[in-house]
């Protein structure tokens, strides 16, 4: 009978452990995203902007066209002036107008 509780409790500690370590080591092979992929999620977004920002018309957009055209975006969305925009705020939908009854 001792072996047999000897036995469980060494297989249920070898189980726990092994858990553990493919737990661990999964948690390490997860990929972390980098920066470079959250910009080309917004590439098709920032393309249809460009026409927006070629303020002489001629064609080309310059990395100081581009900046100017965000810094001024970024302002106008920051209604507080905080230096900081509300992800949650700005992405959520709008809320649909109450209906009711109309006398």
């Amino acid at each position: 009978m001792f072996k047999r509780w000897t036995m469980l409790l060494v297989i249920m500690a070898v189980t726990t452990l092994l858990a553990m370590v493919g737990t661990t080591v999964a948690a390490q092979k997860a990929p972390t995203p980098k920066a470079q992929d959250n910009v080309a999620g917004g590439e098709l977004e920032v393309k249809k902007m460009l026409p927006l920002m070629d303020e002489d018309k001629d064609g080309k957009v310059s990395k100081q066209d581009f900046m100017k055209f965000m810094e001024a975006e970024f302002d106008r969305l920051d209604k507080t002036k905080e230096g900081k925009l509300d992800v949650k705020k700005l992405t959520q939908p709008p809320a649909q107008p109450v209906r009711g009854f109309h006398k």
